[in-house]
């Protein structure tokens, strides 16, 4: 095959190309779309790492703040389906404006209104549903934005800049107070003005990537037909969709037990304060940002399902160290190496999921998985509350390490069959799964794009 066949456009880099020739030939959208992610992460972290420290500063018990994280989940886990029914119909730019404007507005609410629980709920659910409608729209914007030569390179791309990003808001997380106290001569031990100013400065985060978003254009996709109904039907009799619920449940189920409160499980069992907590949410960040860089290698050498796997079942341990060891950096390094080993194949598993779904059904099934995922989190981070306020702050994460080993080898023996050695079939797998009644044969056809 000749220079100009390999590089025109639509086709891409070819397969023995290197890293950076394969992000040279993303398309415009997909660039946007990186940046726009990219600046909302940052916010996000922001936000993540310091809100709950704040309520916690201002009165609110670790119970009732898990009574928040669980409106907030069950907020993603309820609009997750309608969400990603809306981005198939309605289109990937508009719904991509609508979770931002409304990420603002629900974000500058829980700041100012938290004299109230009430309104703290319903924000926590509105705010959910904000993030439900960008969660479920990424993985068929990548898809929708790439051809299969860069498609796993821009999976793994998004995913180290959305934990590159992330690293930088943890950061900020832990350095903005500081600033903010010694400018004004306050005290951040006992004042919770700089915590209040910090939250109020990441709101301005979300109003930038408004800019990109601006700029995307919107691809024509094909038309929807039949009833909203019909529709749902035949995504829920696809043998990939009820899998990959049954996965996502599970995941869903486990992080909820630990990953919403991990930052009180740091002060409350190490005493750590803002800055502490930033540190190892920074360092979380980061060794994910730069793992999942190489998980186009780690395709290479296991392949798409094995990949996934053997990431998940190494985070096991470090979950064990965490819960048992008593020391805070050797702790601080097992929350940075749990990250990274259980979500480094997140680039993989995305970009084989949208591969594997019909075209018109990728963000509809993507809401179900994230409807599932978040309502099981939304169920076990209210138990991992109350454990830890009465029973024990190590105690869920147990729970956590039976789970995801559960869903690590539930995902390998639904989708082994479906391991590829080369290239190319992934369309005569999305045309089998379209039917909804299909079931894969033994000898399944390859899955992975060139790497």
């Amino acid at each position: 095959m000749d220079t100009e066949t390999e590089t025109r456009p639509g086709l891409g880099a070819p397969p023995e190309a290197s890293y950076l020739q394969h992000i040279r030939n993303f398309q415009p959208n997909a660039k946007l779309f990186l940046t726009t992610i990219s600046i909302t992460q940052m916010c996000l972290a922001i936000f993540d790492v310091v809100f709950n420290l704040y309520l916690a500063a201002i009165g609110y018990s670790l119970t009732v703040i898990g009574v928040f994280a669980t409106m907030q989940m069950l907020g993603t886990a309820v609009t997750a389906l309608p969400a990603g029914m809306f981005s198939d119909r309605l289109g990937r730019k508009k719904s991509l404006l609508v979770a931002v404007g409304l990420s603002i507005v629900t974000t500058l609410g829980q700041i100012f209104l938290t004299g109230s629980a009430a309104m703290l709920l319903v924000l926590g659910f509105m705010r959910g549903a904000a993030t439900t409608f960008q969660t479920t729209l990424s993985a068929p914007f990548l898809m929708e934005n790439s051809g299969p030569r860069e498609r796993i390179h821009l999976f793994s791309v998004n995913s180290s800049l959305n934990s590159i990003s992330g690293t930088a808001g943890a950061a900020l997380a832990g350095l903005l107070p500081v600033a903010i106290a010694q400018a004004f001569g306050w005290n951040l031990a006992a004042d919770t003005h700089p915590l209040k100013l910090t939250l109020i400065t990441s709101v301005s985060l979300f109003v930038l990537s408004l800019i990109p978003i601006s700029l995307i254009k919107e691809n024509r996709r094909p038309a929807q037909s039949g009833s909203i109904v019909g529709e749902l039907r035949a995504t829920l009799g696809s043998y990939a969709a009820q899998r990959l619920i049954v996965y996502s449940s599970l995941i869903g189920l486990g992080a909820g037990l630990v990953i919403p409160l991990s930052n009180l499980f740091l002060m409350r069992r190490f005493g750590a304060g803002v800055q502490q907590v930033s540190i190892v949410m920074t360092g979380s960040r980061l060794t994910l940002g730069v793992a999942t860089l190489f998980s186009p290698l780690l395709v290479r050498y296991l392949g798409r399902i094995r990949s996934v796997t053997v990431s998940q079942l190494t985070s096991i341990p470090m979950l064990l160290i965490i819960a048992l060891v008593p020391n805070y950096w050797v702790v601080a390094a097992a929350f940075w190496f749990r990250n990274m080993f259980m979500n480094m194949s997140g680039p993989v598993s995305g970009a084989f999921t949208m591969e594997i779904v019909d075209e018109r059904r990728r963000a509809t099934t993507n809401g179900l998985t994230q409807a599932a995922s978040n309502l099981f989190q939304a169920i076990s981070v209210s138990v991992s509350g109350y454990v830890m306020d009465h029973i024990s702050l190590s105690l869920p994460y147990f729970g956590t390490a039976t789970l995801y080993a559960t869903a690590a080898l539930f995902w390998y023996f639904s989708f082994r069959r479906f391991e590829s050695r080369g290239a190319g079939a992934s369309r005569g797998v999305s045309r089998g799964e379209s039917s909804g009644a299909q079931r894969p044969r033994k000898k399944a056809p390859s899955l992975a794009s060139p790497v």
